[in-house]
């Protein structure tokens, strides 16, 4: 499954317990069917980049990082739509390995992760407000995930890293320039726009306010129990997921099925209900924990945390 990083076997007492415990509506971890874990984020972790954002669990395993660079890339579109490119990266316990065999799993699974990421978020956001020079330039942005490490329900935690990111993202102010001769070479960025280098003008990408974030349902025991930020070992004992991404306006951009077990299409919109109530609490979470930082020193110690751990890890 491309959603669990792990990689151990459950016996089959531990598989009827975390199933039973299902039925009866407790959790592995005391939490009910429905129930999130306290994701904290922190924005601006890495200064070097247009947006950043780091998703940890206090107490827990996981911690993601997401960074945002954004380029002046030439229009290839006949809309003049910008670009979003998400790619994922597994480190330390969510994926390193010195085994060619187990590397090469891991190279999949980011792949994978990518894949749907790519379908899910990025294909949900209106690229027309990336536009520089219409029939030029456009705004390329690279949002690139780093999991450090995971304790299940990677793809959606990693969707909540790159939302955060990309809506702390600001671009530079851009002036375009009037050209006052019918030139048919072609032209040099500079010769098109001015970049105006005060961060005070800087603004977020027009619409990524609306970028979603992913849901996913997993579908566990022989009846029709579901559940929500599975830990790994409920991923492994489920017969189908569904990752829904939803913005914040309750909109359904996108769907992916994962897992062999069937779904009667009857269930579909029970998921889809479910997804939604559970990402109004998770937009609210997330804003609510970006709020907390109220003063630069929370934003330094969670980058030099962060760096600490990088570098114990290497």
């Amino acid at each position: 499954m491309v959603f669990s990083p792990s990689s151990k076997n459950l016996s089959q007492t531990e598989i009827d317990y975390t199933l039973q415990g299902c039925e009866v509506g407790i959790r592995v971890d005391g939490r009910s069917l429905k129930d999130v874990r306290p994701y904290q984020v922190s924005i601006g972790t890495l200064s070097l980049s247009n947006g950043s954002a780091r998703v940890f669990l206090p107490g827990g395993e996981t911690d993601i990082i997401c960074s945002v660079k954004a380029e002046v890339c030439p229009s290839t579109s006949q809309t003049d739509n910008g670009d979003i490119q998400i790619s994922v990266e597994l480190l330390g316990d969510a994926g390193v390995s010195t085994n060619f065999g187990m590397r090469n799993k891991t190279m999949k699974r980011e792949a994978e992760l990518s894949k749907i990421l790519q379908k899910l978020l990025a294909n949900a956001i209106d690229l027309r407000g990336l536009c520089i020079v219409p029939g030029k330039w456009v705004w390329g942005l690279y949002v690139d995930i780093l999991v450090l490490a995971s304790e299940g329900n990677l793809l959606d935690c990693c969707s909540f890293a790159a939302f955060s990111a990309l809506n702390a993202t600001l671009l530079p102010h851009i002036t375009c320039i009037k050209q006052t001769d019918d030139r048919k070479k072609p032209s040099k960025a500079s010769d098109d726009f001015l970049v105006d280098a005060d961060i005070s003008k800087a603004t977020p990408p027009p619409g990524i306010d609306l970028c979603p974030v992913v849901v996913t349902v997993s579908k566990v025991s022989n009846g029709n129990h579901m559940i929500v930020d599975a830990l790994p070992e409920e991923e492994m004992c489920a017969s189908a997921l569904v990752s829904v991404s939803v913005d914040q306006k309750g909109s359904i951009c996108g769907i992916q099925k994962c897992g062999s077990g069937s779904l009667p299409i009857s269930q579909l919109n029970h998921i889809t209900e479910v997804a939604t109530n559970v990402s109004s609490v998770l937009f609210k979470n997330i804003q609510a924990s970006i709020k907390k930082q109220s003063n630069c020193g929370e934003t330094s110690k969670a980058c030099s945390d962060l760096l600490f751990k990088v570098i114990k890890r290497f």
